[in-house]
This record gives structure tokens, C-alpha cells and sequence, in this order.
């Protein structure tokens, strides 16, 4: 609900474009992929990549210092849910042209982090 008041707001601002609701909205989905990759590897082990082997940053962990190494799934959804929540609200209150930047910026580095799990497991393998 409180996600919905925010976006609401968002586009009751004049300064607010589609292509900050694209960007938005393109943020939340990478991220859900980000969680159930994250899911995947929590659930079953999963062989590092042969180029990685043996390497100490070759653990299938969670990398993001704010959840835990091995976060359990109510932690896991919910840090992501407060996350989206803050992303928005900085996102809303941020004027042009550095709202666009930071969410293009944290939308590359999520990218590249969903990329970076996908190499690491093998592939993009999503289980709902």
C-alpha cells in the first residue's frame, strides 16, 4: 500500500516521465529475478563455473552486504520489498535529470548482478 501512495505521487508530479515508470518498473523485475536466482542457489547446491573453481569469491552466497550470507526466505523478500519501497521514494523525490540517473545507475548494477549470478549458476533457471 505504501509503495502504491508513493507511486502515486510520483505521478501526480509534473516532473515524473514514462520513462521514469519504464525505469521503475524494469527495477522491480530485474530484482525479482535477482531473488529467485538467489532462491535457486539457496535451495540446492550449484557447481561453480570451472573457471572459478577453487577461487575464495567462488561461494554461492548472497553478495549484497545488507542481507545475511545465507538469508532465509522472509528475510530475503523482505529485504527486497523495503528496498523497491526506498528505491521509489528516492526515485520520487530525486528532480530530473537525477532521478533518470540513479535509476538507470541502479538499474545497470542490478543487471549486472543478475548476469553475474546467471554465469556463476549455469544459466538463468527461475523456479516459481
Amino acid at each position: 500500500m505504501l509503495t502504491t501512495l508513493i507511486l502515486l505521487s510520483a505521478l501526480s508530479t509534473s516532473s515524473w516521465k514514462q520513462e521514469n515508470t519504464y525505469l521503475q518498473a524494469s527495477m522491480v523485475v530485474v530484482s525479482f529475478v535477482d531473488v529467485l536466482q538467489t532462491r535457486y542457489f539457496l535451495r540446492k547446491p550449484v557447481r561453480c563455473n570451472s573457471r572459478d573453481e577453487g577461487q575464495p569469491d567462488c561461494q554461492l552466497r548472497e553478495w549484497n552486504p545488507i542481507f545475511p550470507a545465507y538469508p532465509n526466505a522472509a528475510q530475503l523478500y523482505g529485504y527486497t520489498l523495503i528496498g523497491q519501497v526506498v528505491h521509489l521514494a528516492i526515485s520520487v523525490a530525486l528532480p530530473e535529470p537525477y532521478r533518470t540517473l540513479w535509476q538507470s545507475s541502479t538499474l545497470t548494477l542490478e543487471t549486472m548482478n543478475v548476469a553475474s549470478n546467471a554465469y556463476r549458476i549455469g544459466g538463468v533457471r527461475l523456479k516459481f
